[in-house]
């Protein structure tokens, strides 16, 4: 059998933020050791290209004012090989672009859709909290794949689980990430916070993501700061980082779900209007805390009530740990791989 092909559409920037590129980079790595070849169609940014680059992705890109429906066109016209399945992760689709791409012979599934995907597609993958309910899941005309066992985390992940419990030390290390691009200033916001909390004894590890952009602002920040902190910009390897820290402050995007594999205890924030739900969600679980939104109001007595309690109450933070870990498996990059080659074979790809 020839090899399987995979268009992956997909846009990462400073506005949108990284997490679509990353989670497709997932699983493209697993769609390959499955023999399943992926290509990238992105529009142009410079951080996408590089990362893209550096993963060794194959890929294309078009200018940032490209009619969805002239990619479609254009990129089908020069492909000599048509794939098999062309995947969108960019949330919302039209039904016109999926019609355009299935005239072609190609199925069409898309991540995070509320909308075209759901009437028009061959498969629709919706792990995020926030769409639950925004449609009519018993009417959709398509194949439904939908919570939070869907969530695409790197497999390798899973490797650096470890039994670990939380106790009482001398200094606390936090961790604070706030995505590749934290495109609200997130990172600065709770790192004001921090500062003004003077019960507890810290060590802050603020990790920057490639697309930061809030420079002169955060090193405002640090400049007097009154706590010892390192920071580290666009790290090889951040999760292996991220299990040495005692509490992790984070989003709610695809992080939150992947300190929650990880069991890590966290705090999350919003940095999006539909986090709000996905942490709702995880938080009644006693899987995370709950730490409000950059759009509304910030708890930030609650920061300083759960590390009061890595001091004074560790079993509490080691009880967070062990729900976190049921709510997410680790599993939904290779349940989603195998969904989407099961449409290829169907149709003799």
């Amino acid at each position: 059998m020839n090899k399987k092909l995979v268009f992956i559409r997909v846009d990462a920037n400073h506005k949108r933020g990284m997490g679509h590129l990353f989670r497709m980079l997932t699983l493209s790595d697993v769609f390959a050791s499955m023999d399943v070849e992926s290509f990238f169609v992105i529009r142009e940014d410079d951080t996408a290209e590089r990362i893209l680059g550096e993963r060794k992705a194959s890929y294309t890109k078009y200018p940032s004012n490209t009619r969805e429906l002239e990619i479609i066109q254009d990129i089908l016209k020069k492909t000599k090989d048509l794939p098999g399945i062309w995947i969108y992760d960019i949330l919302n689709t039209e039904e016109s672009w999926i019609r355009s791409v299935k005239e072609n012979g190609i199925d069409v599934v898309t991540f995070d859709d509320e909308r075209g995907g759901l009437n028009e597609a061959d498969m629709v993958i919706n792990p995020i909290v926030h769409l639950w309910g925004n449609y009519d899941s018993s009417s959709t005309r398509t194949k439904l794949l939908e919570g939070v066992e869907y969530v695409v985390l790197d497999p390798q992940l899973i490797k650096l689980k470890k039994k670990r419990k939380i106790n009482s030390n001398d200094s606390i290390l936090v961790g604070i990430t706030m995505g590749g691009s934290d495109t609200y200033g997130a990172t600065i916001k709770v790192g004001k916070i921090l500062s003004g909390i003077k019960a507890v004894n810290i060590h802050v590890h603020f990790f920057l993501g490639p697309n930061f952009m809030h420079n002169l602002e955060f090193d405002n920040m640090v400049a007097n700061y009154c706590f010892p902190f390192s920071i580290k910009r666009s790290v090889e390897n951040l999760h292996k980082e991220l299990v040495e820290m005692d509490i992790i402050i984070c989003g709610g995007g695809q992080t939150l779900f992947e300190m929650c594999a990880l069991g890590l205890p966290t705090l999350a924030l919003a940095n999006e209007l539909h986090e709000e739900q996905t942490i709702d969600f995880i938080s009644k679980r006693n899987s995370c805390i709950n730490l409000g939104s950059v759009h509304h109001n910030i708890n930030s007595g609650r920061i300083g009530q759960y590390l009061t309690k890595i001091e004074k109450e560790p079993d509490d933070i080691n009880k967070l740990m062990s729900n976190a870990k049921k709510i997410v498996d680790g599993k939904g990059a290779l349940r989603c791989c195998k969904a989407c080659v099961r449409i290829i074979e169907s149709h003799g790809g």
